[in-house]
């Protein structure tokens, strides 16, 4: 029910009403590059194989930034959804590695001319190379099937660095769990600490809108330079 909740969460805004028809929408694409490194979580006894297991990944993001006021109205923020592909290698023999494809939701914070807060959300699915079986991979009781779904959440700050390159650090959590489609299904949670660049072909600047409560259309944006 929770996993249902949360996904639900995410594409909320998928939902939302339509914005008036002469408040056009914003939005600028946007490329991603990734670094992550972690460790795992050791939620239950039936995991504790993964106690020393210290992920690392890499992964690049294709998204919309949207830039509209009817977005920035929902909640004073810039919404940023798009699509994920990421390497994962646990450094663990029991664990393997994996490829991993997700859609993400990051609501965007402004915090003056350089600066910006953000959190975000992904649903997805896996392929990881190492589910258990009986016989050759018997400690692995997280997942069991190669192919698994996946969540993540992640917050944290970045930094404008020029006109058409941002910088971003985050603290992620991820969770992979085929909800007990096959047993043995532990589940496994591991926790990244993430640097990455993100390149707007067009520029990186979010405009500076002054709220109206109940008002879904601008009358106008600053723009810093």
């Amino acid at each position: 029910m929770s996993r249902l909740f949360f996904i639900l969460l995410l594409f909320l805004p998928f939902c939302l009403p339509a914005q008036e028809q002469d408040d056009c929408v914003l939005s600028k694409k946007v490329f991603a590059f990734t670094i992550q490194r972690g460790s795992a979580l050791v939620h239950k006894e039936s995991v504790s194989s993964a106690k020393d297991v210290k992920p690392v990944s890499v992964g690049i993001d294709y998204s919309f930034q949207r830039l509209d006021y009817s977005s920035f109205s929902i909640c004073r923020t810039y919404l940023r959804r798009g699509f994920n592909l990421s390497y994962l290698d646990f450094k663990n023999l029991v664990f393997g590695k994996g490829i991993i494809g997700s859609i993400f939701l990051q609501p965007v914070y402004r915090i003056g001319k350089s600066f910006q807060f953000q959190f975000r959300g992904d649903v997805g699915i896996g392929y990881f190379s190492k589910p258990y079986n009986e016989i050759t991979n018997n400690t692995n009781l997280a997942y069991s099937n190669h192919v698994t779904p996946y969540l993540h959440v992640s917050s944290g700050i970045g930094f404008r660095v020029s006109k058409k390159i941002t910088t971003e650090i985050n603290g992620n959590f991820n969770h992979i769990s085929n909800g007990h489609a096959n047993q043995p299904n532990a589940g496994l949670n591991w926790m990244m600490l993430s640097a990455s660049i993100l390149y707007y072909p067009d520029n990186s600047i979010l405009p500076k809108y002054k709220y109206v409560r109940n008002k879904r259309k601008s009358e106008g944006a600053a723009f810093d330079a």
